[in-house]
C-alpha cells in the first residue's frame, strides 16, 4: 500500500482524542510552546481536522513502526490563525493517538 490515502479513519481518530486516548510527544508540541502557545492547542487543532485536509501518509522509519498520517489545516480559533502541519499515528493494543508534530506549515524545528 502506498502513502496516498490516510491510514487511519479521521472520525475514529477524533473520537479517540475526545475520549482522552491521546498523547503528544514533547517534540510534537515544541513549536507551539516555542511560539507562546499551550500544547493543549494541538488537541483543538486535531479535533478541527477535515478529511479533505489530508496530505499524505509517511512510511515508518523502522520495520516495527506505524505509518503516520499528515494533514494541513487552516485554523482560525482561540486567537490563533494559521495553516498547521499535523502528523500523528495510532498505536497500541488499546488504540491511542500519538501526536508527532503540530506546527505552522513551512516551519522547521
Amino acid at each position: 500500500m502506498n502513502g496516498k490515502g490516510p491510514r487511519y479513519d479521521l472520525a475514529e481518530v477524533k473520537r479517540l482524542v475526545r475520549e482522552g486516548r491521546y498523547s503528544a510527544s514533547k517534540k510534537g508540541t515544541s513549536w507551539l510552546r516555542n511560539h507562546g502557545f499551550s500544547p493543549i492547542l494541538a488537541r483543538r487543532i486535531m479535533l478541527s481536522l477535515q478529511d479533505n485536509e489530508f496530505v499524505k501518509s509517511l512510511e515508518p522509519r523502522r520495520n516495527d513502526g506505524s505509518w503516520a498520517d499528515v494533514y494541513c489545516c487552516d485554523y482560525d480559533e482561540d486567537g490563533v490563525c494559521g495553516c498547521f502541519y499535523v502528523k500523528f499515528i495510532v498505536e497500541g493494543d488499546v488504540a491511542t493517538v500519538m501526536l508527532m508534530s503540530c506546527k505552522e506549515w513551512g516551519y522547521t524545528w
